[in-house]
């Protein structure tokens, strides 16, 4: 009897006033989510673009140099 009451209450909860408060966390936890991934994912290709920058620049002096030593 108790037991069945409380079933009702939980269930009645879950459907109502309950279900607002699951919808809301979920939304705030893939808000955070969401935010995290895109700060992780922007230092990750951050961190790329600097690695082939530097190769490019390098790659420029060099060809630069040789230009130079050859019309010498």
């Amino acid at each position: 009897m108790i037991a069945e009451r409380l079933r009702g209450r939980f269930a009645g909860f879950l459907t109502g006033e309950g279900r607002g408060i699951v919808e809301a966390r979920c939304r705030e936890a893939l808000q955070d989510y969401t935010t995290w991934l895109v700060n992780h994912i922007t230092r990750e290709v951050a961190l790329t673009l600097e690695t082939e920058l530097t190769g490019w620049v390098r790659e420029a002096v060099a060809e630069k140099l040789a230009r130079r030593a050859k019309s010498n």
